[in-house]
C-alpha cells in the first residue's frame, strides 16, 4: 500500500539581510582654477626733452626763406600813381625804387618746450628795365636786389638752456608786370618774380663754440588780382582789389658737421606758399593835387610743408602753423614830381602761441 506523504509545511521567509551602514561622501575636492592674468601696468608716456641747438637751426631756415618774398604792392606801391609821371607824350619812363621791410616771429615748439623770438630787417632796391605797350596793356619788367639779416633767440622752457641763431643774406633776382589797363586804377593785372638768395648763417648754444654755414634759397611768384570800382562819395573813389599769389620755394644747405661731431643737414627745406587775400583802398578824385591812397589789406597764407632739420639722421620739424591770418594797414601817396611813397604796418597770427609782426616803408622816383 501506497505510503502518505506529509503534507509540505510553510516555507519560511528569508532572513533580510541586515541594512548597509551609509558610507558617507568624501568631501569634493577643489578644483584648481586658472590664474587670474597680470595686467601690466602701462607705461606713463615718456616725453623727450628738448635741445634749444635746433629751434635756432629752424629759426635760421624760416628767416632765410621769408627775407626777402613780397607781393608786388610790397614792392612797388600803387602802380597807378607811377602812370601819372609819364609825360604828355605817353613816352616810356624811367624808374629806381627801394624798400626797407622789419619783421619779427616768435612761437612755441617742441611739445611747447622751446620758445623762439626772431627778428629780422631787409632792403631791396630795383629799377625798371624795359617796357612793352600794347593798346591799353602794358608790361614792365625790372631787376632787384636785396640785403638783410636776422637773429633767433631760443630758450628751453624745461633746461633754461638757450641758443641763438644769426643769419645775413644777400638776394639778387628779376620782375615782370602785366596790367592790362595800365593808365586806370581798375582792371586786372599779372606779376612774376623769381630771386636766388644766398645766406651766411651761425648758431651758438648756451657755453658752446659757435658753428657756421652757408645756405641759398631759388624763389619763383606768380600773383594776379583785379581791382573793382565799388563806389564814390562827393570827393572820392573807394575800390576794392581780390590777390591771389603762390610762392615756390627750393632752400638748400651743405651738410655740416658740428665741432662735436653731430652732423647736421636739411630735412626740408622751402616748398610752396600761397596766399588769398583782398586790399579795400581809398583815393581822392581831383586829379590835380597829389594823391594820397589809405588802405587795409587782408591775407590768409597757407604753407604746404613744414621745415626740418636733421641732426645724425633724426628729423625734427618746426611745429609751425600752416595756416597764418595777416591784416595790414597804410597808406600810398604821390609826394612830388616824380616821387611816389607807401608803408604799412601789418600782424599775422596762426595756431598756438605763433605770433608775428611787420613794418615797411618804400619809395620809387620815375622820370
Amino acid at each position: 500500500q501506497p505510503q502518505p506523504q506529509p503534507e509540505p509545511g510553510p516555507t519560511p521567509d528569508s532572513v533580510p539581510a541586515p541594512t548597509p551602514t551609509p558610507t558617507p561622501d568624501a568631501p569634493a575636492q577643489p578644483q584648481p582654477q586658472p590664474a587670474a592674468p597680470v595686467q601690466p601696468t602701462p607705461a606713463a608716456p615718456v616725453t623727450p626733452v628738448y635741445r634749444p641747438e635746433p629751434g635756432a637751426y629752424l629759426g635760421n631756415q624760416i628767416a632765410a626763406i621769408g627775407m626777402f618774398q613780397h607781393t608786388l604792392h610790397d614792392r612797388l606801391g600803387e602802380v597807378d600813381y607811377t602812370e601819372r609821371q609819364r609825360g604828355e607824350d605817353g613816352n616810356e619812363h624811367k624808374a629806381v625804387w627801394s624798400r626797407v621791410i622789419g619783421r619779427t616771429f616768435d612761437a612755441t615748439t617742441g611739445a611747447d618746450q622751446i620758445d623762439s623770438a626772431t627778428q629780422a630787417a631787409a632792403m631791396q632796391v630795383g629799377g625798371e628795365v624795359g617796357q612793352w605797350t600794347k593798346g591799353d596793356s602794358r608790361t614792365h619788367i625790372g631787376v632787384m636786389g636785396g640785403i638783410g639779416h636776422a637773429n633767433t633767440q631760443v630758450d628751453s622752457s624745461i633746461t633754461s638752456y638757450q641758443a641763438k641763431g644769426g643769419v645775413k643774406g644777400y638776394s639778387v633776382g628779376a620782375y615782370a608786370t602785366w596790367y592790362a589797363n595800365a593808365a586806370k586804377p581798375t582792371g586786372l593785372y599779372v606779376d612774376s618774380w623769381v630771386q636766388y638768395g644766398w645766406y651766411k648763417n651761425s648758431v651758438q648754444g648756451q657755453s658752446l663754440m659757435s658753428e657756421n654755414y652757408k645756405s641759398k634759397n631759388w624763389t619763383a611768384s606768380l600773383e594776379s588780382g583785379y581791382a573793382f570800382d565799388i563806389g564814390h562819395s562827393a570827393n572820392r573813389a573807394w575800390y576794392i582789389e581780390p590777390e591771389a599769389q603762390v610762392i615756390f620755394n627750393r632752400y638748400h644747405a651743405p651738410k655740416h658737421v658740428e665741432a662735436n661731431g653731430t652732423e647736421v643737414s636739411v630735412a626740408q627745406g622751402g616748398g610752396v606758399t600761397t596766399r588769398l587775400g583782398a586790399r579795400l583802398y581809398t583815393r581822392e578824385l581831383d586829379m590835380n593835387q597829389n594823391r594820397v591812397q589809405p588802405f587795409i589789406e587782408a591775407n590768409w597764407w597757407h604753407n604746404g610743408q613744414a621745415q626740418a632739420v636733421a641732426f645724425n639722421g633724426e628729423q625734427q620739424a618746426a611745429q609751425t602753423a600752416k595756416d597764418i591770418f595777416e591784416v595790414k594797414a597804410g597808406v600810398q601817396a604821390e609826394l612830388g614830381k616824380g616821387w611816389t611813397g607807401w608803408g604799412h604796418a601789418g600782424v599775422q597770427m596762426g595756431a598756438g602761441h605763433q605770433r608775428g609782426g611787420e613794418a615797411q616803408v618804400g619809395v620809387k622816383y620815375s622820370w
